[in-house]
């Protein structure tokens, strides 16, 4: 197996496990979680960062050109890996609800996600053409 796909797999079990669940089991932790997760804008960006990298694990894993089937590639492994981990923490959460699961909802999470998915599509493009344009503005045999 190859490193990417090693860390595509750690970065997926990151993904879905739901660390709010273990605030059930300790009231410290259920605090910092709460501290450090609890507001809006740091659940869009985590989501946001969580989802870029894994659209951008899951193109270098499988070797895809970057392109727009990579890109849709991506969105629907997202959709599929969104879907799985939203239902993950709704099952979880099951008689203990923290604010930070009422925000926004299961489909603005997985809009957020689409989008940062998009992002990481968006980044490993612009690193792509940037490679190249190095390259033949370097390459001594043009």
């Amino acid at each position: 197996m190859s490193r990417a796909r090693l860390i595509l797999i750690l970065w997926l079990v990151g993904l879905l496990f739901p660390l709010a669940w273990l605030g059930k089991y300790s009231a410290v932790y259920r605090q910092v979680f709460n501290a450090v997760f609890g507001f809006e804008w740091v659940h869009v960006l985590m989501h946001l960062a969580l989802f870029a990298g894994f659209a951008i694990l899951l193109i270098l894993a499988f070797k895809l050109p970057v392109n727009r089937r990579a890109l849709v590639f991506a969105l629907a492994a997202i959709l599929f890996f969104g879907v799985l981990q939203e239902t993950l923490q709704f099952i979880s959460q099951s008689g203990y609800s923290l604010q930070l699961l009422a925000f926004g909802g299961p489909v603005f999470d997985l809009g957020i996600d689409l989008t940062g998915g998009w992002l990481g599509w968006v980044a490993l493009s612009r690193v792509q053409k940037n490679k190249i344009r190095i390259k033949s503005w370097y390459n001594p045999h043009r």
